[in-house]
């Protein structure tokens, strides 16, 4: 169902302000950008103009659904590139055998870059 969308949308709201919805990522590994509920946390998922945007008032989404679902779409293509090029890479499995079985196994190797959350 994802794959047949334009864009996301992702009204999730964190009680705790620190936890990250995973529905963005599912919407990031199908293509999909997205537009959010800005919290705390988001911009370490969503980067703003790149992978999708944030908001904080449903005019500001009207607006957002205006700007790339009525104007030009090349503005959307293009965040959508960026997204697949982003993700496309990224899986669930390869990730987890790249990242997590090391360090559960015992066979981590140090030169393994992890991508660290963004500094605040």
């Amino acid at each position: 169902m994802l794959g047949c969308a334009d864009m996301g949308v992702c009204l999730h709201r964190s009680s705790s302000g620190i936890d990250l919805p995973m529905k963005i990522s599912d919407m990031f590994g199908c293509g999909l950008p997205v537009c959010a509920v800005r919290y705390n946390c988001l911009d370490e998922l969503v980067e703003e103009g790149t992978t999708g945007f944030m908001f904080d008032e449903p005019e500001h989404l009207a607006s957002l659904f205006v700007k790339l679902l009525s104007g030009d779409a090349r503005s959307l293509d293009k965040l959508r590139q960026q997204v697949i090029s982003k993700y496309a890479s990224k899986r669930w499995d390869s990730e987890w055998n790249r990242i997590v079985k090391p360090l559960i196994t015992g066979t981590h190797d140090e030169s393994v870059e992890i991508d660290a959350p963004k500094d605040r």
